[in-house]
């Protein structure tokens, strides 16, 4: 946005003409203030507004619980980034995150600490993302997402098992002060896109790696 303010020259020419005394101020130059001063406020107002409206789009794509991105955003990041690996050709690598036994934890312990384990997950997951085309995100419930470009299968793997041990040690209290243990099973998948494959496919793959990792036992990395 930009404001701009017209002086004719004649104007300007007489500005060195303009008089101030104690019984008269000059009209052109009542006007010019009063010009300056309501410029000042449409550029703060616009300002504001911009700032609101930042705001609001943060907002509609973080989870207000875990500050990561909510399913939304991560809808977008996938279809963003399967796009321009594809261009690339190169890899694209989804981890799919579920906290185990968290239904218990919210039954022994209470929705407080359900949230505070929630919390953790998603502090570790935002430790772990170093790119900016990394997304961490919560997916749902006690479900969370990494999405990977440019991260072939092996590179992944590393990356789910340093988050999978990081929540297992990770610390959280409950009312009584007793540690509750946390951990995670995790499912990953790893593509080089193309026009016969799709970001649904590399989910899917990645989900039914989770299973398989719950399957086996829990707190486990499948791939």
């Amino acid at each position: 946005w930009k404001l701009v303010l017209l002086i004719p020259k004649s104007s300007i020419e007489n500005m060195s003409n303009l008089i101030i005394t104690k019984n008269f101020v000059s009209p052109t130059l009542v006007i010019v203030f009063a010009s300056l001063v309501i410029s000042i406020i449409l550029i703060k107002t616009i300002r504001n507004e911009a700032l609101q409206r930042a705001i609001v789009e943060k907002l509609s794509f973080t989870d207000s619980l875990t500050n990561l991105y909510n399913r939304r955003a991560f809808g977008d990041s996938m279809t963003r980034e399967f796009s321009r690996m594809m261009r690339e050709k190169n890899s694209l690598s989804f981890i799919i995150f579920d906290a185990d036994k968290f239904k218990n934890i919210n039954d022994l312990h209470g929705h407080q600490v359900g949230d505070e384990v929630l919390k953790t997950i998603g502090n570790v997951l935002l430790n772990s993302v170093h790119r900016v085309s990394d997304t961490a995100s919560r997916l749902g419930g006690e479900e969370f997402g990494l999405l990977l470009p440019g991260t072939a299968l092996e590179g992944a793997l590393v990356v789910a098992e340093e988050v999978r041990k990081k929540i297992e040690i990770a610390e959280v209290f409950n009312a009584s002060g007793e540690r509750v243990q946390i951990t995670v099973s995790a499912g990953v998948a790893s593509i080089v896109p193309s026009a016969e494959t799709s970001n649904e496919v590399l989910y899917k793959m990645a989900d039914a790696k989770l299973y398989e990792a719950k399957e086996r036992g829990r707190n486990k990395v499948c791939s």
